[in-house]
């Protein structure tokens, strides 16, 4: 990184423009989802084939992750369209690619794609 981008990024950090990347963002591929659940509001839990050992959740049998409204950048009408993509691929049983993040036992996601 050179020093004026790392200016730039101190600076949206001291400015509250940004948040310091604590956590790590993981892809994680070719997964099914298994299980939707409602969660709070627009929120949503859900469950796939595949996942990874980054995330902390230790639910069984299978670990749960989070759409969770205002997380990780998720509004109302993005957690539509993730439960929308997640019902369709459940329903037509295609597998997906979603990223979540790690910093929370919650895993929370904020991309699906239908692979």
């Amino acid at each position: 990184m050179t020093r004026l981008a790392a200016l730039a990024v101190a600076m949206a950090v001291t400015l509250g423009l940004c948040e310091p990347a604590e956590a790590t963002l993981h892809w994680v591929n070719n997964a099914s989802v298994k299980v939707i659940e409602p969660y709070q509001g627009a929120s949503f839990v859900i469950s796939f084939s595949v996942s990874d050992a980054s995330c902390t959740n230790t639910t069984t049998p299978d670990k749960y992750f989070y759409v969770t409204v205002g997380v990780d950048g998720v509004d109302t009408d993005q957690a539509k369209s993730l439960l929308a993509i997640a019902l369709y691929a459940k329903v037509q049983a295609v597998t997906v690619s979603y990223l979540y993040d790690d910093s929370t036992s919650n895993c929370n996601v904020s991309a699906i794609l239908i692979n």
